[in-house]
């Protein structure tokens, strides 16, 4: 195992995924309507990258702000990628993410993997219903997510600092219920 993606080597994979092709990293977009650094913008390819941290998932201000920030690229044109901090480059990820072939080896396992990972217990209101929406739209990886859930449930021997209110089933019932 490597490091986990992180904002830092996110510029790494999108050379990786994108030969040739200039991202600029922490720059205001032209021409959007709000003030916005996102982590990285190609205004080639009209695509906004954005790595979302724990901030995502735990502050709800912080949500608000990417959903506003959302629209106002999209309006602008732009196509807007969010990759959650529990989600890691592979080849699935990158055709699901950005609609390209490219092969790209994963270094790092798909979940709550880092031993400082910040757990879906600790994720406000909003943070949960982002978190369902992400494991809805990271299906095809979900057991992955949530087998590292469990080993976070047996290294640290209890399940109330693993998963928000309700336990893992609760989560489930939650996540199904979506799907109606």
């Amino acid at each position: 195992m490597t490091k986990p993606l992180d904002k830092e080597n996110l510029g790494e994979a999108l050379s990786t995924i994108f030969p040739g092709v200039l991202f600029v990293r922490n720059r205001p977009v032209p021409d959007v309507a709000v003030r916005s650094r996102p982590d990285y913008q190609s205004v080639a390819l009209r695509l906004i990258v954005q790595f979302d941290g724990a901030a995502h998932y735990t502050k709800p201000a912080r949500i608000l702000r990417d959903e506003e920030e959302n629209r106002a690229f999209l309006h602008a044109g732009y196509e807007v990628v969010r990759i959650p901090y529990f989600v890691q480059m592979s080849t699935e990820v990158v055709v699901r993410l950005f609609g390209t072939s490219r092969q790209y080896k994963q270094r790092y396992p798909h979940g709550f993997v880092h031993r400082n990972a910040v757990l879906p217990a600790a994720f406000c209101c909003l943070g949960i219903e982002r978190f369902l929406g992400d494991l809805d739209r990271f299906s095809f990886i979900r057991d992955e997510i949530f087998a590292s859930l469990k080993q976070k449930v047996s290294t640290l021997g209890e399940e109330r600092l693993v998963y928000p209110a309700g336990g893992e089933k609760a989560l489930l019932t939650r996540l199904a219920s979506r799907g109606r």
